[in-house]
Parts: structure tokens; sequence; C-alpha cells
């Protein structure tokens, strides 16, 4: 993989898929994020049991803060938009979101995909895979509701320096890009 990194064109962008050596709690990550100065623009996110941490899909959340507001249900979807989460934010000096709030805004929008019967059936195809899918999002929803948030990774855009610094710290397990086009 590091041979790969070592490859990039110093003037392109990437889109850089991070994995970390432990899953975090989303406030360690936001902690460790801030002393590395990462900026992640999406997290991974898993779940745990009383086995450890596991995932068999990829779920996650965007980390920053740029939506508009939406019109919808905010009683039984609270937080449901990023925008929405970012009006929690008091002070323009403090931007940083609560996990608490971030943990109701990422299982707000797993439980509005839940509910999203209609649009399931018709990306899934049929209706048993659909329901399979419905029944993920509440898990974990009720998971995350539970157990936090657990960061297992990451995604960012980034030029090739960045990658390679990203590359050595020791909370990096491996990182693999794609070109931004």
């Amino acid at each position: 993989a590091m041979a790969k990194l070592q490859k990039l064109d110093e003037d392109d962008y990437y889109m850089a898929y991070v994995t970390l050596s432990d899953v975090m709690s989303y406030s360690e990550f936001v902690e460790w994020g801030d002393s590395k100065y990462v900026g992640a623009d999406w997290c991974a996110i898993c779940e745990k049991n009383s086995e450890g941490y596991y995932s068999d899909s990829i779920v996650g959340f965007i980390f920053s803060s740029s939506h508009h507001e939406m019109y919808y249900d905010k009683e039984t979807y609270p937080y449901l938009t990023t925008y929405d989460v970012a009006m929690t934010t008091v002070e323009s000096s403090d931007w940083e979101v609560s996990e608490d709030v971030m943990k109701k805004h990422v299982a707000s929008m797993l439980r509005y995909m839940s509910d999203q019967t209609t649009f399931n059936e018709m990306i899934v195809g049929n209706k048993d895979e659909s329901d399979y899918y419905l029944q993920s999002y509440k898990q974990l929803a009720d998971n995350v509701e539970e157990h936090g948030l657990n960061i297992y990774g990451f995604a960012l855009v980034g030029q090739k320096d960045e990658i390679l610094e990203l590359s050595k710290l020791e909370e990096v397990a491996y990182i693999y890009t794609n070109p931004v086009k």
C-alpha cells in the first residue's frame, strides 16, 4: 500500500479511504482528528456487541456540516440533516458538534431510511431483500443509541503529501486512494 501511495502524483487530488488501527468513539475520533489536523469528510461506523465490533455493510455519516434547512418531522427524526446538527453549535468559534447530537443525527438518518419502504424496494429490486435492509437500518440505529458512534474508518480528499503524512500515523492501518475526477 505504501508503494502505491508513493507513486501518487503530487499535483492531483485523491479520495483517500482510511481504515483505523482501532475503533474509536465519536469523541475520541474528534479529539484525535483535532490533535493530528486530520480533516475527515465522511466517517464509517460499525456496530458493537458482546464480542466486539463488526460491520456487514458500509454505513456512515458526513463529518462536515454544510447542508441547508429541510422540512421534515423533527420529532420523529431529530437532527436528521447536518444543517440541523450545525445549528446546535452556539458560537462560530466553537463549531464542534457534541457526541450526543451526532449520535441522534446518525440514528435519525438510519430510522428515516428504515421507514422508506417504497424507496428501498425500488433500489433493491425485491421486497424480501428490501425488508432485510429496513431491519438492518433499525438494528444499527438501536446499536448507535445504545453504544454510540463507533468509527472504524473515514474518507477525505487530499493530495499526495497529506495522504503520506496520514499514512505515518500509528492510528492508521491502511489507506486506499482513487483520483478525484
